[in-house]
């Protein structure tokens, strides 16, 4: 049991070592304006949170009660997105939007990738406008002489009182350290407001 609560714990931390950024609370980007007001709003409303961490076949579960320093933690991860929208990446997308997504009622404004960068793509899924997002998903790579990660970052929404809240993320993803064998990981998150 303790293996496996080192693990829940331990990954996450991984995942934000291998990082290229680090933690702020400036809000520059969508991104960073995203996390900072889940956070906030998380904190306030004292929400939990159940995690599921597979990790190259076993499996752990956790629920706990994330103060704000744990929150921010928990999703600094999907602040990684937020490279999208540095100037040096704006030329290297393809914007679509409006496209239909045929799973739901949902719309999509995507943005692919026109050459070889960290996130190459990212999907906002929406219903009717902007405002009123459901969905995000991003996929994420990263190499260097140490490793190779290549992860799926996924956050979902629903409204209350007029706002978008954070009902439940996930990290699934490989990762190639050097000399060793690559471990696949899921890590699924649902939150639990009270």
């Amino acid at each position: 049991m303790l293996k496996m609560r080192s693990l829940l714990f331990g990954l996450p931390i991984l995942i934000l070592l291998a990082s290229c950024k680090g933690s702020s609370e400036q809000a520059d980007t969508y991104f960073d304006s995203l996390i900072i007001a889940q956070v906030t709003h998380l904190s306030w409303v004292k929400a939990s949170v159940t995690k599921v961490a597979i990790m190259d076949g076993k499996v752990g579960q956790s629920t706990f009660t994330p103060d704000t320093t744990l929150w921010r933690s928990e999703l600094d991860v999907f602040r990684q997105l937020s490279l999208f929208e540095r100037p040096a990446y704006r030329d290297a997308y393809r914007r679509e939007d409006g496209v239909g997504d045929v799973k739901s009622n949902l719309v999509i404004r995507w943005y692919k990738a026109t050459r070889k960068i960290p996130i190459p793509e990212v999907k906002f899924y929406y219903y009717k406008q902007f405002k009123n997002l459901k969905k995000i998903e991003a996929s994420y790579q990263q190499e260097n002489a140490l490793y190779a990660t290549t992860r799926k970052l996924t956050m979902d929404f629903e409204e209350a009182d007029g706002q978008q809240i954070l009902i439940s993320y996930s990290v699934e993803g490989v990762q190639k350290m050097i000399l060793s064998d690559s471990m696949k990981f899921s890590i699924q998150s649902r939150i639990a407001y009270h």
